[in-house]
């Protein structure tokens, strides 16, 4: 008897160790389960049942509940955080079965933990922590009654105030005082000039990222974003200009000198408004432990802005990303390859970031950036039968990331990013807090948030996001052309025309400034001039083929139905893709129900148009149970209500 309940507890554990190896994959089932322990579904329930009592679905949850109870405990890890980490999928799920294992929700649970460790039995009390009463020395008669002595002390305390004031004013005389409206600081790494052969460009430009990286996790700093300040490179502009331009008051410029032996990395903090050199600094370490030097330039930064480094933040600024200097080399050159966006230098990127892995396993950074390239793969539609695989291949890397590093913001933001492609809102929507939690000052993971907020229709909160990302990447092309769009589905007209003419300057020549210019057109019925600028954004960029839907909705709208017609026969509609553009060009001609036919069509076909709940132009259908089944089954349905659509008049 013994003997066999010794071999029931071996088998327990040996499936206990089978699921906590998988414990971060949602997807892990009884049939992988099975596969790993060697028997087969009917024999895994009955030794299950036998040792346990329990279902085999149950002892996996079981597991992975006690698990979550662990880093509830022993960790400040957010509840979503370890909702993902312990593979529950969605952070309401792992609650619903932590109260029915424990009683308690997660936060109460953490909070009742915190309260024991804090609550100290008042017998216990040492006296000193008692208040004590203020003594005050009483005069005595003689200086009491003493006219004099009063007038003395009213004397005392006036040479006293005058001496403060004339200190004070001395201090603030020779002190400069801060620029007007740069209340907060804000800074722009410009690129660093690489001193070493040009092979090595993509060494200084990953050792800027690095210091924005670090950077971005400070609440109280605005940081551009490297998509911006790349404007700069080589530029003959004054740092004075270039802070303008970019709205801060701190620059941060420097230069990059690597060899086979050693890197050298010199970097100068300047105060704008009065040319202050707050400090230059040299940095020189052997090659194979430069990766310490972006934390500490970051934390020099950090220190002379005054910015609060909380105990987490130290620790992540002492400790590099990776020790093996040959990995932090491979995966620089897979984001300098990705940067390109084509698909043959996104597939090499990859295998860049293998290498990394390969050397250093537990390599965060390369996980996060596999997720970025197979995000981006799938986004792109270079291989659109593998869209699904690499969407979902994104979604491991990033949960990869996570697991190395929990405070990876990044990867929390791919992770959010894909839970949105994927229509899946209610995992999207935590990451994305997470993720800005980590790093506020990301430029990209706020606009990600953004864009998914439009989707479920939350404009007003969208615009916030776009507001931040807007300000932190002021020269990005895409962000504020994002920006500009939602203005419009929020029916905020002055502030898009406000957006327009301030991003003109560096956005005249690009396709995306004439196509949300289309589409402001479109919006207020101005339909002849958002033709106009639909053909110009097509002039310059025709394969973007949203501003050709833009031009076709139009030229319905105008009654001029001959070439919407023409366009609609050459679009292929056995592509989900192509039937959304069928189905924008008849709203234009007022015909709803062809319209709804090719939305029915791409929903079988797994697509949806992203903003669907927020589009105006398909205000008409709201009240269709077909487009309600759509909602429904892309999962806007419980957004959709809240959304506040804008409307296109129609005469």
């Amino acid at each position: 008897m013994v003997a066999k309940d010794f071999s029931e507890d071996q088998f327990i554990n040996g499936l206990r160790e089978i699921v906590e190896q998988n414990l971060d994959n949602p997807n892990f089932s009884i049939e992988q389960l099975c596969r790993k322990a060697g028997v087969s579904r009917t024999q895994l329930h009955r030794k299950i049942k036998a040792a346990t009592q329990l279902s085999t679905s149950h002892l996996i949850r079981k597991i992975r509940l006690e698990k979550a109870r662990q880093l509830l405990e022993q960790t400040d890890d957010h509840i979503a955080g370890i909702a993902f980490q312990t593979g529950h999928s969605s952070p309401q799920n792992f609650s619903k079965y932590f109260v029915k294992e424990y009683g308690l929700s997660p936060s109460n649970y953490r909070k009742e933990i915190q309260q024991k460790q804090t609550d100290v039995p008042k017998e216990n009390r040492e006296v000193s922590e008692l208040p004590q009463p203020e003594v005050q020395t009483p005069e005595s008669p003689e200086t009491a009654s003493n006219p004099g002595y009063h007038l003395w002390k009213y004397l005392i305390a006036a040479a006293i105030l005058l001496l403060l004031a004339g200190a004070s004013w001395l201090y603030f005389s020779r002190t400069p005082a801060p620029e007007p409206d740069m209340v907060t600081p804000s800074i722009a790494v410009i690129p660093f000039q690489n001193y070493g052969d040009d092979l090595n460009e993509f060494y200084s430009e990953g050792v800027v990222e690095d210091i924005l990286t670090y950077l971005t996790q400070f609440k109280g700093l605005k940081v551009i974003s490297r998509t911006s300040t790349n404007r700069y490179k080589d530029t003959g502009k004054s740092i004075r200009e270039i802070a303008r331009e970019l709205g801060v008051n701190y620059i941060l410029e420097g230069s990059v000198r690597q060899n086979s032996q050693e890197v050298r990395i010199t970097a100068q903090l300047i105060r704008v408004h009065d040319d202050q050199h707050i400090w230059a600094h040299r940095y020189d370490r052997p090659k194979n432990n430069a990766m310490e030097i972006q934390a500490e330039v970051a934390r020099d930064i950090a220190t002379s802005l005054n910015q609060s480094i909380s105990p987490a933040q130290r620790d992540k600024l002492a400790r590099p990303q990776t020790d093996n200097s040959e990995a932090y080399q491979a995966l620089l050159r897979g984001r300098y390859l990705q940067r390109s966006r084509t698909r043959d230098n996104l597939y090499r990127s990859i295998d860049f970031f293998d290498e990394a892995l390969r050397l250093d396993p537990d390599y965060s950074e390369a996980y996060a950036g596999k997720a970025i390239a197979y995000n981006l793969l799938a986004n792109l539609r270079y291989d659109p039968p593998q869209e699904s695989e690499f969407q979902d291949l994104a979604e491991q890397n990033a949960l990869q990331a996570i697991k190395h590093d929990r405070d990876n913001g990044l990867a929390y933001g791919i992770l959010g990013n894909v839970y949105a492609q994927q229509f899946r809102w209610q995992k999207a929507v935590p990451a994305f807090e997470i993720a800005l939690e980590l790093s506020p000052n990301s430029a990209i993971i706020n606009y990600w948030f953004s864009l998914s907020l439009r989707y479920i229709g939350e404009l007003e909160r969208s615009l916030n996001y776009h507001q931040t990302a807007s300000e932190l990447d002021p020269l990005h092309p895409v962000i504020q052309a994002g920006y500009i769009y939602t203005s419009l589905l929020a029916g905020k007209f002055e502030l898009a025309d406000q957006l327009l003419a301030q991003v003109a300057p560096f956005m005249g020549d690009s396709f995306l400034y004439y196509y949300v210019l289309a589409f402001s057109k479109m919006c207020k019925k101005e339909y002849r001039p958002a033709i106009e600028a639909a053909e110009q954004a097509l002039a310059i960029n025709p394969s973007f083929r949203q501003s050709e839907s833009i031009k076709m909705y139009c030229l319905g709208q105008l009654g001029v139905h001959e070439p919407v017609i023409s366009y609609v026969n050459t679009l292929d509609t056995t592509i989900a893709l192509e039937c959304l553009r069928a189905a924008r060009a008849y709203m234009g001609m007022d015909q709803p129900e062809m319209s709804l036919h090719y939305l029915e069509r791409a929903a079988a076909m797994g697509m949806a148009p992203e903003d669907l709940p927020v589009d105006p132009i398909y205000q008409q259908l709201h009240t269709d149970p077909a487009f309600t089944a759509i909602l429904e089954q892309f999962n806007f349905l419980p957004f959709f209500r809240n959304s506040g659509t804008v409307a296109i008049d129609r005469d």
